[in-house]
């Protein structure tokens, strides 16, 4: 399914209007047109708030080209190698990860995020 075909279907889905969508977004009835045919494609952000207004299943398309976008933090491993380690000790990295931003975020810390 492509982007456009799934943003008709989500309206539909929810048996909404392109007036309808257009107002609980902010936009025009003529740009929702505009995605449902593909003309063009709204942000990722509105995407996000139509598949919470509307409630519809399928998952959005090509949501992997986000994911894809966002730069490896770190320096030292790649992410390859932190996908190939066992999920416990990712989960300890991602805790200690969270505790030093806590840390770090507390009011006259003076903690670097490693």
């Amino acid at each position: 399914m492509k982007l456009h075909e799934w943003i008709r279907a989500a309206r539909e889905y929810a048996r909404l209007t392109q007036d309808q969508v257009g107002e609980r977004l902010d936009r025009t009835k003529a740009m929702v047109s505009h995605w449902e045919t593909g003309k063009n494609e709204p942000p990722y952000s509105t995407l996000i708030k139509l598949a919470e207004i509307t409630g519809y299943p399928e998952p959005l398309p090509g949501v992997e080209r986000f994911a894809e976008q966002v730069e490896w933090p770190f320096r030292e491993i790649s992410r390859a190698e932190f996908e190939q380690l066992p999920d416990a000790i990712k989960s300890e990295v991602s805790n200690f990860i969270k505790w030093k931003l806590s840390e770090n975020n507390r009011p006259n810390s003076t903690s670097e995020v490693a």
